[in-house]
């Protein structure tokens, strides 16, 4: 690796810089669209995967703003995920600045499809994920983006307690990656003593709070759900089978499988 002066996006950087897959890349990224009583709004998140080099450490994306104006946001360690990785999120992403919690609630932000490049700077070096030159696009109505490490994603379920049962409503994203396809929710109530499945149905569309996203969007990701009803339990673990092409591809969210707590 040498030592230059490099323009990235329009800054100047005087530092040693290495456009490495290995060291920091996309994860996943999401954004849609809300309107309520004629006022519209951006919901976006942002995850990003790095190599943990060493404890100090920035990471975060360069991001356009809504006039083209280039501008660093910092993202916040989130947690490890094994093999000295880990995932960095900024929440509340939008490129109107600043970027804050209450800036991404505030429905008079303006609204724009997101392009940006990832950074990762620790060691006085410089790692940059800019999409093989085009940078990202996240395109501000389309939703769920994944990056290569992904083909499913379960993280969101939502879970209460009413009466003598537990309720539990599970969002999946899926990289559509043939026609034919089935997706099973294996899942336990008592740490795997016992374990159930459910199987999860194609959704054409995902409701997000007051937006609508396609499915499947523009980057081939299909959203499917899953409702469970179940005698009380404290907490449900889980993980996902997606079948397709007569294989099985396992998401047991890197080894941790899913859990929720009920509250």
């Amino acid at each position: 690796m040498s030592r230059f002066i490099l323009v990235i996006l329009g800054v100047f950087w005087t530092t040693s810089v290495s456009f490495g897959a290995n060291e920091v890349r996309l994860l996943k990224a999401f954004s849609s669209v809300g309107a309520k009583y004629g006022v519209a709004w951006q919901n976006a998140y942002l995850e990003i995967l790095v190599k943990d080099i060493a404890y100090d450490k920035a990471v975060g994306v360069r991001l356009k703003d809504c006039e083209g104006q280039w501008r660093d946001v910092p993202a916040a360690y989130d947690r490890s995920v094994g093999n000295q990785m880990e995932i960095w999120r900024i929440n509340g992403l939008t490129a109107d600045f600043p970027i804050d919690e209450q800036a991404a609630n505030d429905h008079q932000k303006q609204i724009c499809d997101l392009e940006f490049a990832l950074y990762y700077r620790v060691n006085e070096l410089a790692f940059w994920d800019n999409n093989r030159g085009q940078n990202y696009t996240l395109f501000k109505s389309e939703g769920m983006m994944m990056g290569p490490d992904l083909l499913s994603d379960g993280a969101q379920l939502y879970a209460s307690l009413h009466g003598d049962s537990a309720f539990f409503s599970g969002r999946i994203h899926l990289r559509n990656l043939a026609p034919h396809k089935s997706v099973k929710v294996i899942y336990s109530r008592d740490g795997w003593q016992s374990q159930d499945e459910v199987k999860a149905t194609y959704q054409y569309q995902q409701h997000y709070g007051y937006s609508n996203v396609p499915s499947p969007n523009v980057y081939g990701v299909e959203f499917w759900s899953f409702d469970l009803r179940v005698p009380p339990c404290s907490q449900l673990e889980y993980y996902l089978i997606y079948e397709v092409d007569g294989q099985e591809i396992v998401d047991d969210n890197w080894g941790n499988r899913y859990q929720v707590a009920v509250q």
